[in-house]
Protein backbone atom coordinates (compact mmCIF):
# COMPACT_ATOMS: atom_id res chain seq x y z
CA UNK A 1 0.00 0.00 0.00
CA UNK A 2 2.75 2.24 0.77
CA UNK A 3 3.61 2.16 -3.28
CA UNK A 4 0.57 2.81 -4.14
CA UNK A 5 0.69 6.02 -1.72
CA UNK A 6 3.42 7.30 -3.56
CA UNK A 7 2.28 6.49 -6.91
CA UNK A 8 -0.33 8.55 -6.48
CA UNK A 9 1.53 11.47 -4.53
CA UNK A 10 3.57 11.33 -7.51
CA UNK A 11 0.95 11.73 -10.13
CA UNK A 12 -1.05 14.66 -8.21
CA UNK A 13 2.46 16.57 -8.36
CA UNK A 14 2.89 15.84 -12.21
CA UNK A 15 -0.95 16.99 -12.70
CA UNK A 16 -0.60 19.97 -10.40
CA UNK A 17 2.78 21.09 -12.69
CA UNK A 18 1.14 20.55 -15.58
CA UNK A 19 -2.19 22.53 -14.21
CA UNK A 20 -0.24 25.21 -13.32
CA UNK A 21 2.07 25.83 -16.67
CA UNK A 22 -1.37 25.84 -18.32
CA UNK A 23 -2.63 28.47 -15.81
CA UNK A 24 0.56 30.54 -16.23
CA UNK A 25 -0.22 30.23 -19.74
CA UNK A 26 -3.03 31.28 -19.77
CA UNK A 27 -2.96 34.05 -17.60
CA UNK A 28 0.16 35.39 -19.74
CA UNK A 29 -1.63 35.29 -23.00
CA UNK A 30 -4.58 37.00 -21.44
CA UNK A 31 -2.39 39.85 -20.20
CA UNK A 32 -0.99 40.05 -23.99
CA UNK A 33 -4.87 39.78 -25.03
CA UNK A 34 -5.90 42.71 -23.04
CA UNK A 35 -2.68 45.04 -24.30
CA UNK A 36 -2.89 43.62 -28.18
CA UNK A 37 -6.14 43.15 -28.65
CA UNK A 38 -5.18 40.75 -31.18
CA UNK A 39 -8.03 38.11 -31.74
CA UNK A 40 -5.77 35.01 -32.17
CA UNK A 41 -5.06 35.91 -28.09
CA UNK A 42 -8.58 35.54 -27.74
CA UNK A 43 -8.77 31.95 -29.21
CA UNK A 44 -5.47 31.07 -27.61
CA UNK A 45 -6.84 31.83 -23.88
CA UNK A 46 -9.97 29.96 -24.67
CA UNK A 47 -8.35 27.18 -26.09
CA UNK A 48 -5.90 26.91 -22.92
CA UNK A 49 -8.78 27.84 -20.66
CA UNK A 50 -10.73 24.54 -22.28
CA UNK A 51 -7.65 22.33 -22.39
CA UNK A 52 -7.10 23.10 -18.71
CA UNK A 53 -10.96 22.26 -18.23
CA UNK A 54 -10.43 18.98 -19.97
CA UNK A 55 -7.49 17.70 -18.70
CA UNK A 56 -8.59 18.33 -15.38
CA UNK A 57 -12.25 16.39 -15.85
CA UNK A 58 -9.88 13.38 -17.53
CA UNK A 59 -7.84 13.32 -14.40
CA UNK A 60 -10.76 12.91 -12.44
CA UNK A 61 -10.12 16.05 -10.53
CA UNK A 62 -12.53 18.53 -12.10
CA UNK A 63 -15.60 16.65 -11.05
CA UNK A 64 -13.40 15.85 -7.68
CA UNK A 65 -13.81 19.28 -6.46
CA UNK A 66 -16.59 20.61 -8.50
CA UNK A 67 -19.54 17.52 -8.04
CA UNK A 68 -17.97 15.14 -5.59
CA UNK A 69 -20.73 13.47 -5.27
CA UNK A 70 -22.21 13.56 -8.60
CA UNK A 71 -21.93 11.19 -11.46
CA UNK A 72 -19.68 12.75 -14.13
CA UNK A 73 -21.89 13.65 -17.25
CA UNK A 74 -20.59 11.67 -20.21
CA UNK A 75 -21.70 14.51 -22.72
CA UNK A 76 -19.76 16.76 -21.00
CA UNK A 77 -16.53 14.65 -20.13
CA UNK A 78 -15.85 12.14 -23.44
CA UNK A 79 -17.91 14.55 -26.27
CA UNK A 80 -18.29 18.34 -25.08
CA UNK A 81 -14.71 19.40 -24.07
CA UNK A 82 -12.76 17.59 -26.69
CA UNK A 83 -14.75 19.24 -29.33
CA UNK A 84 -14.26 22.54 -27.59
CA UNK A 85 -10.81 22.20 -27.89
CA UNK A 86 -10.87 21.06 -31.09
CA UNK A 87 -13.20 24.08 -32.19
CA UNK A 88 -10.82 26.47 -30.15
CA UNK A 89 -7.45 25.20 -32.46
CA UNK A 90 -9.19 25.74 -35.85
CA UNK A 91 -9.80 29.33 -34.99
CA UNK A 92 -6.63 30.08 -33.40
CA UNK A 93 -5.05 28.86 -36.28
CA UNK A 94 -7.47 30.92 -38.55
CA UNK A 95 -6.65 34.06 -36.74
CA UNK A 96 -2.51 33.17 -36.14
CA UNK A 97 -2.11 32.45 -40.18
CA UNK A 98 -4.67 34.97 -41.37
CA UNK A 99 -5.95 32.52 -44.02
CA UNK A 100 -8.81 34.83 -44.84
CA UNK A 101 -6.65 37.34 -47.19
CA UNK A 102 -3.80 34.95 -47.30
CA UNK A 103 -4.71 31.23 -47.51
CA UNK A 104 -8.74 31.51 -48.70
CA UNK A 105 -8.62 27.64 -49.87
CA UNK A 106 -7.82 26.95 -46.08
CA UNK A 107 -9.99 29.36 -44.78
CA UNK A 108 -12.84 28.12 -46.27
CA UNK A 109 -11.82 24.41 -45.28
CA UNK A 110 -11.47 25.80 -41.84
CA UNK A 111 -14.94 27.18 -41.85
CA UNK A 112 -17.01 24.41 -43.50
CA UNK A 113 -14.93 22.18 -40.75
CA UNK A 114 -15.77 24.75 -37.80
CA UNK A 115 -19.49 24.79 -38.66
CA UNK A 116 -19.47 20.78 -39.02
CA UNK A 117 -20.14 20.87 -43.05
CA UNK A 118 -18.48 19.31 -45.50
CA UNK A 119 -15.19 20.62 -46.71
CA UNK A 120 -15.17 18.86 -49.96
CA UNK A 121 -15.84 20.07 -53.35
CA UNK A 122 -19.46 20.18 -54.34
CA UNK A 123 -20.61 19.77 -50.97
CA UNK A 124 -24.29 21.04 -49.93
CA UNK A 125 -25.20 22.54 -46.67
CA UNK A 126 -26.21 19.77 -43.94
CA UNK A 127 -25.58 17.20 -46.32
CA UNK A 128 -22.32 15.15 -46.69
CA UNK A 129 -20.65 15.09 -49.64
CA UNK A 130 -20.48 11.82 -51.33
Amino acid sequence: MHDLEQLAKREHLILGLIYGVILALLLYNLIILLALRNPAYLWYVLTMAASLVFIASMSGHGFQYLRPDGPVPTWLDRITLPILVSLGILRFAQELLFTRTTLRIAHYILNRLYRGLPAGPGGQPGRLSQ
